[in-house]
């Protein structure tokens, strides 16, 4: 791949990660909005159900995948007149998937849950439903992935909230129980696979295919990442369903509203490397790589290092201000998942380049030990600590998931990265947690919106600040920064104007 064309996918990436994570900003207002309705409508238990109900599905929705969507990444990137075929064939695939795993997923849930009640039961059936939507709108969408084009994905990420948000609203105003708002969950996946599938067929003609010889190939290719994937998923969600089973559906309640605070930021380093894939990819050159994902990696470390200074500070009001007081228990396990986000923000650099490598075989040892290893802890800390058990267990285990990660891949790339440079966003950040513990009552008010926007600038700023005295800031940012100043001298200092000489 020349010099140019880097650069010019490059800059496709960079308005595609700034698009992400506005769209991420408009889900995560979105997603906060949501749970604030259906946690002061639903009370602790049905919210618990709901909970236990979307981290049960969920559990096994990406068996629902196999790794098919990164393999169709992958293939689209190298071979772009193939799209039609690749994604036509693999909706196919996923269909098929979805049409065994939703009974099974509703046998597990009564294995599981033997004494649940009746709308436990449906619960399970109707969100299970929701994975044939999922499966076309995330096929789909992976075109626009492949050709650096995240901003689209972005758009109908947002679409799929506002959906959401409407059809929760209905549920309100026409007072629903429980299962109204599971429809609302479903329904919005049905909306969003609606705009993907419209978005996609503009450029591209889609037709689920059938085709067993095929189907088979591409499970022979993808199964290892859809195993990772799969226990991936299963770890995530595994503190949430071990504690409706050790603990009780109101703690699961509890757990998701802090759960839900972290996925505002859990999904931006898989939007910086979702838009750097591609350019990995195709990227030949050897020292550009190599520079490409250094980069990558100090400024996921840089901005993963600033997510538990922000949940110390605010994480109280922000637990209040999605949920209410009876909540108020999430705000210390929200703290301790955010340092576990930490870890694995720079993991995704590791993770994310191994796979657009096909450098992936490590992972899945490493992603079954990981599972393992929490569910041990969970097994021991969850019945004695409950909440902060479980949201230690995951700390712990993605410590350990980073190193692991990281010596898989000197292992198998044999690219080698310097990780000694995440020192200096430490320094960063531990000089910022000084500073601010003692500056913190500025905006220590009674108006909580006051406290979160003031207190998140200062916060910001601060670690900002000593990154920049450090010589610490992230090169993307600053060459950023210095393109967005050049842009201005040049809107107030036109040195092109027709008649003027230079």
């Amino acid at each position: 791949m020349t010099s140019f064309a880097n650069s010019n996918a490059l800059n496709r990436a960079k308005i595609g990660v700034i698009a992400q994570t506005v769209g991420q900003l408009l889900v995560g207002l979105l997603g906060i909005v949501l749970v604030k309705i259906m946690t002061t409508h639903l009370d602790s238990n049905e919210y618990g159900i709901y909970s236990t109900t979307f981290a049960l599905v969920g559990t096994f929705a990406l068996f629902t995948n196999l790794g098919i969507n990164t393999v169709t990444l992958r293939e689209i990137a190298k071979f772009p007149n193939k799209a039609s075929a690749v994604i036509g064939h693999n909706i196919g695939l996923r269909l098929a998937v979805c049409l065994i795993a939703i009974p099974l997923i509703s046998l597990i849930g009564f294995l599981f849950y033997p004494q649940a009640s009746h709308d436990f039961r449906i619960a399970i059936l109707l969100m299970s439903s929701y994975l044939i939507f999922d499966a076309v709108w995330s096929t789909c969408i992976v075109y626009f992935s492949a050709k650096v084009r995240n901003d689209i994905t972005s758009a109908v990420m947002v679409i799929q909230q506002l959906a959401f948000l409407l059809f929760v609203v209905l549920a309100v105003i026409s007072k629903q129980g429980l299962l109204a708002y599971v429809m609302a969950y479903v329904s919005s996946f049905a909306v969003t696979a609606l705009a993907a599938y419209t978005l996609t067929g503009k450029h591209i003609r889609i037709r689920p295919m059938v085709n067993l010889r095929i189907w088979r190939q591409t499970i022979g290719i993808s199964i290892v990442l859809g195993i990772i994937n799969a226990l991936e998923q299963i770890y995530h969600m595994a503190d949430s369903i071990m504690l409706s089973v050790l603990g009780s559906i109101s703690q699961v309640g509890i757990y998701t509203v802090a759960y839900s605070l972290v996925g505002i930021f859990l999904y931006v380093p898989g939007y910086i490397m979702i838009n750097l894939m591609p350019i990995i990819i195709k990227t030949k050159d050897e020292s550009e790589l190599r520079q490409l994902i250094q980069n990558s990696f100090y400024l996921l470390a840089c901005t993963g290092m600033l997510i538990p200074i922000i949940s110390y500070f605010l994480g109280k009001d922000m637990v209040l201000f999605v949920s209410n007081k009876h909540y108020a228990s999430a705000a210390l396990p929200f703290f301790i998942l955010t340092i576990g986000t930490m870890f694995s923000y720079i993991a995704a650099t590791f993770i994310s380049t191994s796979i657009a490598l096909s450098k992936q075989k490590g992972l899945l040892l490493i992603a079954l030990a990981t599972l393992v290893l929490n569910i041990a802890i969970n097994l021991f800390a969850i019945p004695r600590y409950g909440l902060i058990g479980a949201a230690t267990a995951t700390a712990i285990t993605e410590l350990f998931s980073l190193f692991a990660i990281i010596i898989q891949f000197k292992r198998y790339t044999k690219i080698n990265i310097n990780t000694f440079s995440a020192f200096r966003p430490i320094i960063a950040a531990s000089l910022s947690f000084l500073v601010l513990i003692n500056i913190d009552k500025f905006w220590a008010t009674k108006i909580m919106i006051f406290n979160l926007v003031v207190g998140a600038i200062i916060i910001c700023v601060v670690y900002a600040f000593f990154l920049f005295v450090i010589r610490g800031m992230p090169p993307v940012i600053t060459q950023s920064i210095s393109d967005f100043l050049s842009k201005c001298q040049q809107l107030i200092y036109p040195t092109n104007i027709p008649g003027v000489k230079k």
